[in-house]
């Protein structure tokens, strides 16, 4: 390229003079300037690629240890829960309601553990089937029009 054809030659020159080092003076070629912006948004891909993997690995984490932590303390409580009913059944005294009790090893087999939140769901189930199975006595306000004031 001759210097008329380079509208950039001056530029050059002047960066050259300085003393500027060559990493700090980017390329001035047309071609160059292509060929690093096409390279630089392969990298940005890359970078947002790995970025996205790394932020669905964390999300699986943290829903992996909210998961551990919920199990655990339903794991403590249940045990909790049936050495209160075997201390009361030793003791002689009779439980007033007899809740179930899933035991620690149930939380890690998903059939049990599906058995005992189906168990412990049922009266629930069976009293909000008996309460929409009761007649409604309120019979709805009936609806009125307005008439328009004209003024």
């Amino acid at each position: 390229m001759t210097a008329a054809a380079d509208p950039f030659a001056f530029v050059k020159n002047l960066f050259a003079q300085s003393g500027v080092p060559g990493f700090a003076v980017p390329p001035m070629s047309e071609d160059e300037i292509d060929k690093k912006l096409a390279e630089l948004k392969q990298v940005e891909n890359w970078l947002t690629l790995n970025l996205n993997v790394l932020k669905g690995q964390m999300q699986a984490l943290e829903g992996q240890r909210a998961l551990v932590k919920n199990f655990t303390q339903a794991a403590a409580a249940f045990a909790q829960a049936g050495a209160a009913q075997a201390g009361a059944a030793q003791a002689g005294a009779a439980p007033a309601e007899a809740k179930p009790v899933i035991p620690p090893e149930a939380m890690m087999n998903p059939a049990k553990w599906l058995e005992a939140m189906q168990a412990h769901m049922q009266p629930f189930v069976q009293a909000a089937q008996k309460a929409s199975a009761a007649p409604v006595s309120a019979k709805p306000a009936p609806v009125t029009k307005k008439r328009a004031v004209k003024k």
